[in-house]
């Protein structure tokens, strides 16, 4: 505009009437406005002795920026970006090297083509073992790249739903991260859900490795089942947007037993600690990963003369080490007692008492032919001197064995290890009749 003006100015007739009164006798374009032209100046200064690099910084470091040279030119800022000088210890001895200073760095190009004598990090080097033919020094090292993630959820109307096959096929065939330009790539692409007519509405169903929330469930009815709190299939377009998200992995329940031991200065508080348990449900949550799934009551211990007594509680008892070498105050019961004179130092205290086990008796017919009738009076003689019950197995013994019936030359067994073989014989008897029982039966 400032050229029409000109233009404009030169073309008009002065003195130039504004009213009866008033005329204008001249005008002159006296000051262009200011342009603010900026500059990026390269510089190469050679130096005969290679400390003048150290004096340079210094100059530079104690000068305030921005500096006049004069009232239209001023240096805004001055940088030292490369410091090359002779490699003495290059194959020749006729090169050089360049280092970058401190905020700059070589570009991926110029460290390969001039031999980095550093490590590439991120695409840059700060050494390099010649001097840039093509001028390309030392550049501002850029900030590293930040890298977004997006979630986007698109919904595609389709006139005809084989395409969405077609639309499978082509996600299942591309290859992933898809570059969208230098910037911007897609790193997957998954179709989650499938709304269809049905009837006179829709249904939603997930594909693989996704399921619909608990909540959407319900509230758009499933039409498949609830597992895990999700389903995979809704009757209706949910109007949430809230579509098929991806299946987390099951979760992984781990167990503990923790032993707590607490001190009251009270004991009666202890019955207020069983009412307080008595009237709690179990499983209480603690928090949205933990739970207590029961709490018991094992063992009570209180001042008794000079020491403690130790009493277990219902359904808990203590084992027979601990009833011997702290001095039971009860009966042992079946390697077990529910009262001890110490507090245990091993920190053994009650455990949960175990079902009584289940004894099982066999009455075992065995006919033996001998071949000597005087075996007979053998096999009395062995039976008279063996202990019984006699142990088989850790599970399985012979309470006895009696000779009852002899007829003519049938009957008998006969010496020590005729006997062993005999009891064997039992032994693989009431095994495989243990067997039988088992698989047709259930212990509780």
């Amino acid at each position: 505009m400032i050229n029409d003006l000109r233009n404009l100015l030169a073309t008009t007739s002065f003195p130039y009437p504004m009213t009866n009164t008033i005329e204008v006798t001249g005008v002159n374009l006296t000051t262009a406005p200011k342009t603010e032209l900026d500059y990026d100046i390269d510089m190469e200064v050679t130096v005969s002795d290679i400390a003048m690099i150290n004096d340079l910084r210094n100059l530079l470091a104690t000068t305030s920026f921005p500096y006049p040279m004069s009232n239209t030119i001023e240096v805004t800022g001055v940088n030292l970006t490369t410091v090359c000088y002779p490699n003495v210890c290059y194959p020749n001895g006729n090169g050089f090297q360049c280092r970058c200073e401190e905020r700059f760095a070589l570009s991926y190009d110029s460290c390969v083509l001039y031999t980095h004598c550093d490590d590439i990090i991120q695409g840059t080097c700060r050494c390099i073992n010649a001097i840039p033919a093509d001028g390309q020094f030392c550049q501002p090292q850029l900030p590293p790249k930040t890298e977004l993630d997006y979630d986007i959820d698109i919904e595609v109307t389709v006139s005809d739903i084989a395409m969405i096959n077609d639309l499978r096929n082509l996600l299942a065939t591309t290859s992933f991260p898809y570059p969208m330009t230098n910037a911007i790539e897609v790193t997957g692409v998954n179709l989650t859900t499938v709304c269809y007519p049905n009837g006179n509405g829709f249904q939603c169903r997930c594909d693989e490795r996704f399921a619909l929330s608990y909540d959407s469930c319900v509230l758009y009815t499933h039409c498949d089942d609830i597992i895990q709190g999700t389903c995979r299939c809704i009757n209706a377009i949910p109007a949430d947007g809230q579509f098929c998200q991806p299946q987390l992995p099951p979760k992984t329940e781990l167990d503990y037993d923790i032993d707590i031991e607490v001190t009251v200065s009270d004991i009666a508080m202890i019955n207020d600690l069983r009412n307080l348990l008595a009237t709690t449900s179990f499983p209480y949550p603690m928090s949205n990963t933990i739970e207590v799934t029961g709490v018991n009551l094992t063992t009570v211990c209180y001042p008794n003369g000079n020491g403690f007594q130790c009493r277990c509680d219902e359904r808990f008892a203590l084992s027979y080490d601990s009833c011997v070498l702290y001095t039971h105050c009860d009966d042992i019961i079946q390697g077990t007692c529910r009262c001890i004179n110490a507090i245990p130092a091993d920190g053994q205290f009650c455990q949960p008492q175990l079902p009584p086990k289940t004894e099982l008796d066999y009455d075992i017919d065995i006919e033996v032919t001998v071949s000597d009738i005087a075996m007979i009076n053998d096999l009395r003689n062995l039976l008279a001197t063996t202990s019984f019950p006699y142990p088989m197995t850790n599970a399985i013994e012979v309470t006895g064995v009696n000779l009852t019936t002899g007829k003519s030359n049938r009957l008998g067994i006969f010496s020590s290890a005729f006997l062993s073989r005999y009891l064997t014989e039992i032994f693989i008897y009431a095994v495989t009749l243990e067997e039988s029982y088992s698989s047709s039966c259930i212990y509780q």
